[in-house]
């Protein structure tokens, strides 16, 4: 299960999603978000349970008391998780990994998930010459 901070996180994310540019503009929305997939041909959920076969949910569970006032807190109140600035848009659980990472810059792992931030331009330029150093010494 994931702790309390986790789904802060997650929650904050999520709305971080809708307040930018290029994600839909609901709560509804930035969870029910799929893409298409062109390398893996299926269509990819933003999050996973979406696309999972429906779980029970255990509404009398103490992990269930903990998402709803997550959802509380993240319907009412400007932040979350006020560890994490308005730029950071992206997870994965910890365990999987993404071809998609090495475009954002790692922020945090906080619970079950690892976040990442936009980028920046001279923090994309580092990287592109790191990985140019690499390629040259080998």
């Amino acid at each position: 299960a994931e702790p309390l901070d986790g789904k802060k996180a997650v929650a904050q994310v999520t709305m971080n999603r809708v307040r930018q540019g290029g994600f839909p503009k609901t709560v509804c929305g930035v969870v029910k978000q799929k893409t298409r997939s062109v390398e893996l041909q299926k269509t990819i959920c933003q999050f996973s349970w979406v696309c999972e076969a429906t779980k029970k949910v255990l509404f009398d569970s103490p992990a269930w008391g903990d998402s709803v006032q997550v959802a509380k807190i993240a319907l009412t109140e400007k932040k979350v998780y006020d560890k994490f600035s308005s730029n950071v848009l992206f997870f994965h659980e910890k365990h999987l990994e993404t071809d998609w990472k090495e475009h954002y810059k790692k922020v945090k792992v906080v619970g079950n998930h690892v976040f990442y931030r936009i980028m920046y331009a001279n923090e994309r330029r580092n990287q592109a010459v790191q990985s140019n150093d690499r390629r040259t010494s080998t």
